[in-house]
């Protein structure tokens, strides 16, 4: 047997095991993070979206938006806050999405997760792919880095 064909055949061994091993430990997962800003008459708004691929396809998001509200407006800021609060009841019912909206000082700040396995695709991304979710984003005005 020549020592040199046992060596490589140790060593191909080795890197299949490794690399089973990095399947089974999740590396398979991804997390793309999008930031949008904004600025209004109104105020100034980041929104930062973040998404947890597993094999390729949305497993969870979590959106995270704060809104500065400017000072000449911030007599309104709770209009502002209860129009943004209703506009997420209808996520009340909703399955695999949790949401909070909070107001403090000149910051109003909505908190958006979401399991994609208990949702229902209303968004039509059930299958979508990481370069497809990512493409939709950037063409939304995002910046986006994984």
């Amino acid at each position: 047997m020549n020592y040199r064909y046992t060596n490589n055949g140790v060593v191909m061994k080795k890197i299949i095991i490794l690399l089973g091993c990095l399947s089974l430990c999740g590396c398979a997962n991804t997390e793309v993070s999008c930031v949008r800003e904004d600025s209004t008459e109104e105020g100034q708004m980041k929104e930062i979206q973040k998404i947890l691929f597993v094999n390729n396809k949305i497993d969870e998001y979590n959106i995270n938006i704060q809104f500065k509200v400017n000072d000449n407006v911030l007599e309104y800021k709770d209009i502002i806050f209860n129009s943004l609060e209703d506009s997420f009841d209808k996520y009340d019912e909703m399955d695999g999405i949790k949401y909070d909206v909070l107001k403090k000082d000149k910051y109003i700040k909505i908190s958006i997760s979401g399991d994609y396995d208990k949702m229902s695709d209303d968004l039509g991304l059930k299958d979508a792919r990481i370069n497809e979710v990512i493409e939709v984003l950037e063409d939304d005005g995002y910046t986006c880095k994984y």
